[in-house]
């Protein structure tokens, strides 16, 4: 079922019946009458001891063209198929896309890129993203975020996404960004963002929205229980907050991303909590008494 699927797309058949077509050559080969009798040749050379004759080379010859065309349409097929990059657990990492566009990918970040001669289509699977886009007017860079995508030529934009839903935000340039529940796209300009749930754009906060670059995490009146699932997403040590009503108590405060113990000492204070840590190496924050 998904191999037809897969088929369905004409670039995705296209490489397929282009390794098919190779491999059925090159299986023909082996009953060519000029390659069986070059064949029969070599084990005669071989018993008689003589170089390589002329015929031989070229059947060394069409030996390679066929992995050369062989190679040519795999890497064909990788290409539309495209290419994979991802972050675990307290990683972030810079790439370099081979159009000079520059991806920084936060923590738990997986996104993958597909260029064609027409399109640069990268797919925000997981987490989030600053992208840094090369300006190429023929080619347009398109972000897909769940039902969320972003359109940009040249500019400067955070992606972050959670489940099916994303935010966005601009830091430099224009984008559109298209959601499934809207008809039109929506156009973004310099300092905008766009909220997970919002349709009509909103005044960005750019140094909270790109603290993480710096390896900080910024709260503003968060939830605690949200702070704490941001904090996880940092951390090898993961916070089990079991605190009642002050799961929605307010925290606000800048820490840096992966110090979980300054996090846990600064709630624990704020709050009258306890850290009281588990058999599997969690920490689980409760109410002191």
């Amino acid at each position: 079922m998904a191999y037809r699927e897969w088929r369905r797309v004409p670039a995705h058949r296209a490489a397929y019946e282009a390794v098919e077509a190779v491999w059925t050559a090159s299986a023909a080969l082996k009953s060519d009458p000029e390659i069986r009798a070059a064949t029969e040749e070599a084990r005669q050379s071989n018993k008689s001891g003589l170089g390589a004759p002329p015929v031989i080379a070229r059947v060394r010859w069409t030996a390679l063209a066929v992995l050369v065309v062989l190679g040519g349409a795999i890497a064909l097929q990788v290409a539309q198929r495209g290419q994979t990059y991802a972050t675990g657990p307290a990683e972030q990492r810079i790439i370099t896309l081979q159009d000079g566009s520059r991806v920084r990918l936060d923590t738990r970040s997986q996104i993958r890129v597909r260029f064609t001669p027409q399109a640069r289509d990268i797919s925000l699977a997981s987490g989030q993203a600053l992208f840094e886009v090369a300006h190429d007017q023929t080619r347009p860079f398109t972000v897909s975020a769940g039902a969320t995508q972003v359109r940009a030529v040249g500019t400067r934009f955070d992606v972050r996404r959670d489940g099916n839903a994303a935010r966005v935000v601009l830091i430099e340039g224009v984008v559109e960004v298209r959601r499934a529940e809207t008809r039109a796209p929506i156009r973004l300009q310099h300092g905008q963002a766009l909220p997970a749930a919002a349709t009509q754009p909103q005044t960005a906060d750019l140094e909270a929205a790109t603290d993480w670059t710096e390896g900080r995490i910024r709260f503003q009146a968060t939830p605690l229980r949200e702070a704490v699932a941001e904090v996880n997403r940092y951390s090898r040590q993961a916070i089990v907050l079991d605190a009642g009503t002050l799961n929605d108590a307010k925290v606000s405060g800048v820490f840096n991303a992966g110090d979980t113990q300054a996090f846990i000492g600064a709630v624990s204070d704020l709050f009258n909590l306890k850290a009281e840590p588990e058999w599997d190496g969690r920490i689980r924050l409760r109410p002191q008494g």
